[in-house]
């Protein structure tokens, strides 16, 4: 294995996030089948000891992080490091960075891979971003082989000097694979052209496997015909409010959906990160407090699915035979798009917005959390389900197309290997 160039991963979250999961697993399978048994490495900020990623961890994988833990001494004097250096711009000190500089000196050589999806916005905060590209600029100034994977990028227009630093990295990316066309053209306008090669979102790909133990409750609901429904708090960050207006806010929406119709409704987590580690980033303890205040009879016709131990194909398979799909987290509704249900996105960035572009050629079924208040999010939800067989049978006649455009990138990436000479 070691005469190989390892396909460095690099920025993908811990398994607790589902969809961080779905992208490694589908990312895994895509490039499995151009590079069959190619060396592995998992690259992120910290240790990832989720028993889901552990127990299917194999010998021609292994991980390098920066630190084990979040919220530990080593944390914070690594994390004051990395903010002085930013500072005072002066190199960041990461251990990718030093392995990356490892390869090339052996000779080896490597390839890193960004694999996060949208790590390379402002979603996330500023000093996140820098952890995510400090790697790359410094690969690109080594001429080590870069590739943003299967993401969406930007835009950075809210701050013009980043945009302008963002123009000068990202034409110097060996390879970049937009997973919507709202991406490949901001990059363009970046100065982008022969690097680009647009895909579709690696976990179109991922299987959809049945959970060994599906409760009896939730098995009857999707027999009865059931919609699910994926809220997250994570949108409090975006919506300028209180945890508590906001939690008020979809409470009231949740009941007056469940009130005007007659499904039965699937509440389905999709990030379950720990709260000590990543506050108000756990959609199932989110939702387990909208479910516990929800009137007796409308709690009757909700049911709170607890992922806590199934993976992202299993939830993918629950997904999968739902009436119709709503929800903010990208994976959980591209589980559902993939499997030819009818998505309504509750978006907050772009990746909802091109996507559904890609595959609907319009964003009827799409709309930001902002503008869903009131009776608004019923009134849009129902419109998508009356409009059902319409929205099943453009799926079934773009998915085909679509998956196979997901698998291109696997071909792209080989053409690196063979123009860079990577074994």
């Amino acid at each position: 294995m070691a005469s190989f160039s390892p396909i460095i991963l690099h920025g993908n979250n811990f398994d607790s996030n589902r969809g961080c999961q779905a992208l490694r697993i589908s990312t895994k399978i895509i490039i499995d089948h151009f590079l069959p048994n190619h060396p592995f490495v998992h690259a992120n900020i910290f240790q990832n000891t989720h028993p889901q990623f552990l127990s299917n961890l194999e010998d021609r994988e292994t991980q390098v992080f920066e630190v084990k833990k979040e919220r530990n001494l080593a944390f914070y004097w690594w994390g004051t490091l990395i903010v002085g250096c930013r500072f005072w711009h002066m190199k960041t000190p990461m251990k990718v960075i030093r392995y990356c500089k490892k390869l090339q000196k052996e000779g080896t050589g490597g390839v890193l891979l960004a694999l996060g999806g949208d790590n390379w916005s402002f979603d996330y905060g500023s000093l996140a971003l820098h952890l995510f590209t400090a790697p790359f600029i410094s690969a690109v100034r080594d001429q080590f082989p870069t590739v943003i994977w299967g993401a969406s990028v930007g835009p950075f227009s809210s701050n013009p000097s980043y945009e302008r630093k963002m123009a000068k990295l990202l034409p110097k990316i060996d390879l970049i694979t937009p997973r919507e066309q709202l991406t490949t053209a901001y990059l363009q306008k970046l100065g982008c052209g022969e690097n680009i090669h647009e895909v579709a979102d690696p976990a179109f790909l991922l299987p959809a496997n049945k959970p060994e133990n599906l409760p009896e409750k939730l098995e009857r609901f999707l027999e009865e015909g059931a919609v699910g429904i994926n809220l997250s708090p994570l949108l409090v960050r975006y919506a300028q409010t209180s945890r508590r207006e906001w939690l008020d806010r979809v409470l009231a929406s949740l009941v007056f959906f469940v009130e005007s119709c007659d499904y039965k409704v699937v509440l389905v987590p999709h990030v379950m990160m720990e709260p000590e580690v990543f506050p108000d980033n756990n959609d199932f303890l989110f939702m387990q407090e909208l479910y516990n205040q929800l009137p007796d009879k409308i709690r009757e016709r909700v049911f709170l699915y607890n992922p806590a131990n199934d993976d992202c194909t299993n939830i993918k398979w629950v997904i999968s035979r739902m009436v119709a799909f709503a929800g903010c987290r990208t994976h959980a509704t591209i589980a559902a798009l993939s499997t030819g249900v009818p998505v309504f996105c509750i978006g907050y960035s772009v990746k909802s917005r091109g996507i559904n572009l890609d595959l609907f050629g319009h964003e009827q079924w799409v709309e930001h959390f902002s503008k869903l208040g009131g009776q608004e999010f019923t009134r849009r939800f129902l419109q998508l389900i009356d409009s059902s067989s319409e929205v099943k049978a453009q799926l079934d006649r773009v998915l085909p197309a679509y998956k196979e455009k997901a698998l291109k990138g696997g071909e792209h990436l080989v053409e690196l290997f063979q123009k860079r000479g990577l074994k």
